[in-house]
């Protein structure tokens, strides 16, 4: 339905769970789906050129009865002089379309996602016009982050490819000094056992490193050593390493960016530090205009707890070790209540 006009939005793009249709002329389409056993969401992705895309996730009924029938209309709001990308995303390894993938498309600080059929397909509308950042990502697959231009009133085409987890890739990253963020040269990093030594500027190069979580370990005669995990898809990395001697009291930084349905920022949600082994409230912040928020802790193991009037509180656990990577994307879509 058109938000504006009460009237019927004929030839929508309707993507449930992985399943496409398109609305008739009276606005109404029929689907039929496969509900696992047990849903508790269901991704749903509804577009048109013209309009700006809704996307949020549909809380499957317990039980559910079939034929289902959605009690409140779907409303599209139409954003005159947008732009629209229509494209597939597929394996590397088979050229098959990958369902339920999710693409988020970010023009001008505003940001719009929704979820590709089983085909790959998939349609996102009401995309500021300028440069995009495309972001796509499936739990399977590595990310796959890319760029292309929004024209008003046009429509652009692309097709992505994403790289099945465990496939080997390049990785690049960064070791840099906890205390001042100075690069750290000399420093032996390990990954998956791969080995490289990082440069003057502390950078580092691997090739053929599996995809998904490793081990990693980078050491240095001036530094403690530092152990942990790390997920290997595509992004460039940046470890921060203790100087021995110096005190396990240097500030580090959690933080993320809070967005409700739709991808608009979640502008003025609170949000709880705990120490998970207390569970007491280590500190409280809430987001700016930008939906961004960020903490300044010793290194620890919490949980992040997002709260925001009309939507269902969220939670995250997160560790940050000593000498370890600044968290800075602990991120959170809220949901409607």
């Amino acid at each position: 339905m058109n938000e504006e006009t009460n009237g019927p939005v004929e030839g929508a793009c309707i993507i449930i769970n992985g399943f496409k249709t398109e609305s008739g002329s009276d606005g109404k389409f029929k689907l039929n789906i496969a509900v696992p056993a047990g849903a508790g969401e269901l991704p749903i992705t509804i577009s048109k050129h013209g309009f700006k895309t809704l996307a949020q996730k549909w809380r499957v009924p317990q039980p559910l009865i079939s034929p289902y029938e959605f009690k409140s209309p779907f409303e599209l709001s139409p954003y005159e002089g947008s732009g629209t990308i229509e494209g597939r995303v597929i394996a590397s390894d088979t050229n098959e379309g990958i369902g339920n993938a999710k693409v988020t498309v970010t023009a001008n600080y505003t940001s719009i996602y929704g979820w590709t059929a089983n085909d790959g397909s998939f349609i996102l509308s009401g995309i500021s016009p300028g440069e995009a950042k495309i972001e796509v990502e499936h739990p399977n697959f590595i990310k796959q982050v890319l760029s292309s231009p929004i024209v008003t009133d046009q429509v652009r085409q692309i097709e992505v490819v994403l790289l099945r987890l465990g496939q080997p890739i390049s990785v690049v990253g960064y070791v840099l000094d906890a205390e001042n963020s100075s690069p750290v040269s000399g420093a032996k990093v390990s990954i998956a056992k791969k080995e490289a030594t990082t440069d003057s500027e502390g950078k580092f190069e691997l090739s053929k490193v599996p995809s998904g979580e490793q081990s990693v370990s980078i050491s240095h005669p001036s530094y403690e050593t530092y152990e942990g995990k790390v997920m290997i898809r595509g992004e460039e990395l940046v470890f921060y390493i203790m100087p021995k001697g110096a005190l396990p009291s240097l500030p580090f930084t959690i933080g993320g960016v809070v967005t409700v349905a739709g991808g608009q920022p979640a502008k003025n949600a609170t949000v709880e530090l705990i120490d998970a082994k207390t569970n007491s409230t280590v500190a409280i912040t809430y987001t700016d205009a930008n939906g961004r928020y960020g903490f300044f802790v010793l290194p620890g193991e919490y949980k992040v707890r997002v709260k925001l009037n009309g939507y269902r509180t969220q939670e995250r656990d997160v560790t940050l070790p000593y000498g370890g990577v600044v968290i800075a994307d602990v991120n959170f879509e809220l949901q409607p209540l």
